[in-house]
């Protein structure tokens, strides 16, 4: 009687042992995808297609200047931008707090789908969406930032079939990959000289 005693009390120990190391490790990887999260407080999904390659964008738009100011902190990075967007043929980001030489950024379209979203934003404007004849809107968009290296694509705008067009050697580019907002640019932002 005393050995089925023991043996049952045995048992149930295991068993309860067993349930609590479950039941903890099921919370400690519960806890573990929460602070991968948290790494970034600024942190959303990304697209299906983007998961193998980036772990978050942030959900606060990075300005331009910030953008070109630390690149080396945005390279390859998939990320919420908010800036001016000029051009018509070669699209640029600006801003007059950061127009040096140096911050050069053609802006580029990750399909035919964005690109047209984006024109029909610019259209939905009625006319304050352009300025000289180009694209003169205020955008958050999300995209991949990275610095140009010898031997990257040229832009249309540095095409030698195209002699008509100023030929600009930009550092970076942005891929746009989401247009979230366009807005019209504010009378008292300069245009760039």
């Amino acid at each position: 009687m005393k050995l089925s005693r023991l043996t049952s009390r045995m048992l149930i120990a295991v068993l309860t042992f067993a349930l609590g190391l479950v039941a903890s490790s099921f919370w400690i990887a519960s806890r573990l995808s929460v602070v991968d999260r948290l790494e970034d407080p600024n942190c959303v999904e990304v697209t299906a297609y983007e998961q193998s390659i980036v772990k978050c964008i942030q959900s606060k738009p990075v300005s331009f200047c910030e953008l070109t100011q630390h690149p080396n902190r945005y390279q390859h990075k998939v990320m919420r931008v908010q800036s001016t967007l000029i051009g018509y043929h070669h699209q640029h980001f600006y801003d007059p707090a950061c127009n040096s030489e140096g911050v050069g950024t053609w802006v580029d379209y990750d399909s035919a789908q964005t690109t047209d979203k984006m024109m029909r934003a610019i259209a939905a404007l009625k006319g304050e969406g352009m300025e000289r004849g180009n694209i003169w809107a205020n955008v958050i968009v999300v995209g991949r930032f990275e610095e140009r290296q010898v031997g990257d694509p040229v832009s249309s705008a540095e095409d030698p079939n195209f002699p008509q067009i100023h030929p600009v050697k930009d550092r970076f580019r942005f891929v746009i990959t989401s247009v979230e907002q366009v807005q019209p640019v504010s009378s008292d932002v300069p245009w760039p000289n």
